[in-house]
C-alpha cells in the first residue's frame, strides 16, 4: 500500500475467488486532532464488471480517547534554616485544559536532596504518603479531569544541621496512558540560611595539689557554624567535689 497525502492505495494482481476474501491490515498513527472521533471509508474497484456498486464501499466511526496531559508544581515560602523541623513544600498536580480523564494510578514521586529528610506527607484524597530513604512516594486513584487539580500535598521535612545552603529538591507524577510526558517533572530550588554551631573546649596544664589555690582552666568557645550567634551566650561549669 502507498499514501498520497491522505489517500492510501493497495493494489492486487491476483484474483480473489468467488467465495474467498482477503484482508489488509492498515496501521495509523492517532494524532491530537483525531478526537472525538473520526469516520473512514474504504472503497474497493476492479476492471471487472460488478453488477452491484453499492456495497463497494465501508464506513466506519471511531471514538478516539483523548490521553491525560499532567503537569506538577512544587513551591516553598521563604528560606529553610539548618536544623529547622517541619519544613514543608507544596505539591500540586493539574491535568491540562482539553486533555482526557486520568484513569488508574496517579504517583507522585519526590526524591529529597541531602540535607533534608522526610517527616510526613498528606493531603485531600492522597493515599499516606511513605519514604524509601529520600524518595518519597504518594498515589491516589481518584479520577481527574481535564483542566483540574488535585488538591495539594504537604510535604513536610526536616532540615539538617549540616545542610548546604542551597539544595534542590525533583518530584515527578506519572500515569497510564499519557502520551506527553515532558511536563511530568519540577524541580525547586531552596535557600538554606546557616545557624551557629557552639562547641567548647576545656583543658587545664599540669596536675593540680591538695590545698592549692587558685588552678585554672581554660574554656574555649567556637562558632563552627555558618551564621553568628545572637543573644546571651551561656557556658554552664559544673565543679565536681
Amino acid at each position: 500500500c502507498s499514501a498520497a497525502g491522505q489517500v492510501v492505495t493497495c493494489n492486487r494482481a491476483t484474483a480473489i475467488t468467488s467465495g474467498s476474501s482477503s484482508t489488509i491490515t492498515l496501521t495509523v498513527n492517532v494524532l491530537a486532532a483525531a478526537s472525538p472521533s473520526v469516520t473512514n471509508t474504504a472503497t474497493v474497484n476492479s476492471p471487472t464488471f460488478d453488477p452491484s456498486n453499492a456495497n463497494n464501499s465501508s464506513t466506519v466511526t471511531t471514538a478516539v480517547i483523548v490521553p491525560p496531559d499532567l503537569r506538577i508544581t512544587k513551591t516553598h515560602t521563604g528560606n529553610f534554616t539548618q536544623g529547622q523541623n517541619n519544613a514543608t513544600y507544596t505539591l500540586t498536580v493539574t491535568n491540562n485544559a482539553g486533555a482526557g480523564p486520568t484513569v488508574g494510578t496517579v504517583t507522585v514521586t519526590d526524591t529529597l536532596p541531602a540535607g533534608l529528610t522526610f517527616v510526613s506527607g498528606a493531603g485531600t484524597g492522597w493515599n499516606a504518603c511513605t519514604a524509601a530513604g529520600q524518595v518519597v512516594t504518594c498515589t491516589r486513584n481518584t479520577v481527574l479531569n481535564g483542566g483540574a487539580s488535585y488538591p495539594a500535598i504537604t510535604l513536610t521535612v526536616n532540615v539538617s544541621s549540616t545542610a548546604a545552603a542551597s539544595v534542590t529538591n525533583s518530584v515527578a507524577v506519572a500515569v497510564g496512558g499519557e502520551l506527553v510526558t515532558n511536563n511530568n517533572s519540577a524541580t525547586d530550588v531552596t535557600a538554606i540560611n546557616g545557624a551557629p554551631d557552639l562547641t567548647i573546649a576545656k583543658t587545664h596544664t599540669g596536675n593540680f595539689t591538695q590545698g592549692q589555690n587558685n588552678a585554672t582552666y581554660s574554656l574555649t568557645v567556637s562558632n563552627i557554624g555558618r551564621a553568628a550567634s545572637t543573644g546571651v551566650v551561656t557556658v554552664t561549669d559544673t565543679l565536681p567535689a
